[in-house]
């Protein structure tokens, strides 16, 4: 109950504070939210004999630094936005990658290092190093709410191979304006209005790094999956098993819970952390 509490005093902060968002003010959130988070689940899953200060300040520290790689990673996708570099994306895609790798190790109460992973579209990469006795060190997993958006956008719109080869994300395109936006991000897919998307602040690239940022976003709760950890241990077939496959991404609808509480985003910009953010590093 109490990390309830703190999320939601967290996001009453965002939604006070958001408009007018500095850089200065984004790393500020990006630190102190995934040092929060992963302080609050590194002590959910402290060892058995270890004090829960300790796993506390652990979590605290290294989901600090974790939230410092991934302000940088926001802050490269700024060069896609400007020149449409594939170079920009996919350096973007992996320092994000690296800096929530290391926030949901320290939510998981293991060292920062021991554990990467590497998120397209429904799909997870995950390696371990140092594998335990009898564990693979490379996963292929499927999020399964991800896939469920991403089938639901594939209705919708047509793929657009080049873009999703450029950023490294999956993203669609389509003829009819997706609930009236010139472009959405459906948690890891990306759904554009190719008939609008010229003269949106400058053009294609800045629109699709807008949603990117957005994209981000999903992951920057990606501390809250490892809440569970202890509950899924203890049935052996989801924790030896279903979960060598399947990736519960619960962090898609903690962030949807989120951006609805600063805001619907779409009416009132200026008191939405999250579009405040997106904007802040695509212009």
């Amino acid at each position: 109950m109490i990390r309830v509490y703190l999320m939601l005093f967290l996001f009453s902060i965002i939604k006070v504070s958001s408009q007018d968002l500095s850089h200065g003010k984004a790393i500020t959130y990006n630190v102190i939210g995934s040092s929060l988070f992963s302080g609050i689940g590194s002590a959910i899953n402290k060892k058995e004999n270890e004090k829960l200060g300790h796993a506390f300040l652990k979590g605290l520290w290294q989901g600090a630094i974790g939230g410092t790689v991934i302000y940088g990673s926001k802050n490269i996708i700024q060069g896609y936005a400007n020149t449409g570099s594939p170079l920009f994306a996919w350096s973007s895609k992996l320092v994000n990658a690296a800096g929530t790798s290391i926030t949901e190790n320290a939510a998981s109460n293991i060292d920062f290092w021991k554990r990467w992973h590497l998120n397209i579209g429904f799909t997870r990469f995950e390696y371990h190093l140092n594998p335990k006795k009898g564990e693979r060190a490379f996963y292929f997993k499927v999020m399964p709410y991800a896939l469920g958006r991403t089938i639901y956008v594939a209705t919708k719109g047509d793929f657009d191979i080049n873009t999703s080869l450029k950023t490294g994300n999956l993203v669609f395109s389509t003829n009819t304006s997706p609930a009236n936006y010139v472009a959405f991000a459906y948690t890891y897919t990306i759904l554009y209005d190719r008939t609008k998307i010229d003269g949106v602040y400058n053009n294609k690239t800045n629109v699709i790094a807008h949603e990117i940022i957005h994209v981000y976003q999903v992951d920057d709760f990606i501390t809250i999956n490892s809440y569970f950890n202890k509950l899924y241990s203890k049935n052996t077939f989801v924790n030896d098993k279903l979960l060598n496959w399947i990736y519960p991404d619960i962090n898609s609808w903690t962030y949807i819970a989120a951006y609805n509480i600063t805001g619907d985003g779409k009416d009132d910009y200026d008191s939405n952390y999250f579009e405040q953010e997106a904007i802040l590093f695509s212009e």
